[in-house]
């Protein structure tokens, strides 16, 4: 449906918001209590974020055949910005729209989320780190620069937000590594498997061999060194929202560090983090008790 701007319709607006809330909850049910501490408003507005954040996920989901990648794509970046525009087709993109206009949010963030899964379905694999660090600053990294804009970041904190948020994506990548693998989706970068004479088949086989081992620790210092800036972002934000990346980073740290120590922990049929960590991680957020993790504490206001 084509309809006015989305300002004059609050029922629209409110049934977008409810769909974002339904598709986010689907796609990252175990880690909404991140955001529990932000106001209602704030939540909805980060919902409709991340119901965009979503359907670019789900187009890493598609099996590429010949002609499909680039319809999709043009469909849905015409969509976008004819939203942006306010001639949405959904509730759902009028609801980001309104964000988007409300917040000021850069609207390129969001077409280089759209770009980053175009890039995907057309190639489906990464010769080099250099390919797959630019995909995740596009994905990952734009989704967190857009969504820091929303709960009202200091001026200047695009940079880290970029690293803070190309470092959660490529942890959960490495975390399901062994279920994209089964699905046909190699999201780890050929040069690096090369490096330590990884075989595809090995991980989908769950063989924890030393070469494993070793690819995971190296990938893993990878990331550790993005997190060391990305941290940084905690500082740029106001206080629900630096309390609710500071859990967001203690769930993504804590699923790294049990990573390197314990490689094997990727075989784990339900994640690398048992449910009693979830239950513990979300306990220490409700008690305001979230953080204690050396990124953190060696993070510095920049301000």
């Amino acid at each position: 449906m084509t309809t006015a701007a989305p300002q004059n319709n609050r029922e629209i607006l409110e049934q977008g918001f409810r769909n974002a809330r339904s598709a986010v909850r689907s796609c990252f049910r175990d880690g909404l209590w991140a955001t529990g501490n932000m106001p209602v408003e704030t939540r909805k507005e980060l919902d409709a974020l991340g119901s965009h954040l979503v359907r670019c996920l789900d187009l890493l989901e598609l099996e590429s055949t010949e002609g499909l990648p680039l319809d999709i794509w043009k469909e849905i970046r015409d969509e976008l910005g004819d939203a942006l525009c306010g001639k949405f087709q959904t509730a759902e993109q009028a609801a980001l729209a309104f964000v988007v206009d409300r917040h000021k949010v850069p609207k390129q963030f969001l077409f280089d989320m759209v770009n980053a899964a175009d890039y995907w379905i057309r190639f489906r694999k990464f010769d080099s780190w250099e390919q797959l660090d630019t995909f995740a600053s596009n994905l990952g990294g734009s989704a967190m620069v857009a969504a820091a804009k929303i709960v009202g970041a200091k001026p200047g904190y695009e940079e880290v937000a970029l690293e803070c948020g190309k470092a959660i994506f490529l942890t959960q990548r490495l975390a399901n590594c062994v279920s994209d693998l089964k699905a046909n989706r190699n999201f780890l970068a050929q040069e690096d498997m090369d490096r330590f004479g990884l075989e595809v088949h090995r991980i989908k086989m769950k063989q924890a061999c030393p070469e494993f081992k070793r690819f995971v620790r190296f990938y893993i210092a990878r990331l550790e060194k993005l997190y060391r800036v990305g941290a940084e972002l905690v500082s740029d934000l106001e206080f629900d929202g630096a309390r609710s990346l500071t859990s967001l980073l203690s769930v993504n740290w804590r699923m790294l560090t049990r990573m390197r120590m314990q490689p094997e922990s990727l075989f784990h049929p339900d994640g690398v983090l048992s449910r009693r960590d979830w239950i513990a991680l979300k306990s220490r957020h409700v008690l305001g008790l979230e953080g204690g993790i050396p990124i953190l504490d060696q993070s510095v206001d920049r301000h």
